[in-house]
């Protein structure tokens, strides 16, 4: 659990130095993101069908629905995207949208560096005065 803890830490500070942050501000940094569970609004959400498909969930409890990150390495906009799937009660899976290109980044090496991660659907927000429907999850780092 504390090897985990420590990859992801070093893993998020080298990404963090990169953009020309101190060694110390990035491990600092990286240790607040590893910490706390971070709340995140989905990128995507209004490509494809996703909008009907966000649509249907929210007809659902938060605890109903279950999501799944899968890596995309290959994707030709984003070689560390990470797309989000959810899966209702009734074995419905939809895709829903991507990590945010700026948390990906860092969430990508994490991934593959076989780090766990924790996540779960938080909620569906918008959709309500003509606004497009979003996606709310919290995003971590298995203790």
């Amino acid at each position: 659990m504390i090897t985990n803890i420590r990859k992801a830490v070093s893993t998020i500070a080298q990404e963090i130095s990169k953009t020309n942050c101190s060694q110390s501000l990035a491990w600092i940094t990286a240790w607040k993101k590893v910490k706390h569970n971070q709340f995140i609004t989905l990128a995507g959400t209004t490509f494809d069908n996703r909008q009907k498909a966000i649509a249907v969930l929210h007809n659902y409890k938060r605890e109903e629905v279950k999501i799944t990150l899968v890596r995309e390495s290959n994707n030709e906009f984003d070689c560390n995207a990470i797309k989000v799937y959810a899966k209702t009660p009734d074995n419905k899976i939809f895709d829903i949208g991507y990590i945010p290109k700026e948390i990906a980044k860092i969430y990508a090496r994490i991934l593959d560096k076989k780090i766990e991660v924790t996540y779960k659907f938080d909620s569906v927000i918008g959709g309500y005065e003509s606004k497009n429907y979003g996606v709310v999850i919290k995003l971590g780092i298995a203790a």
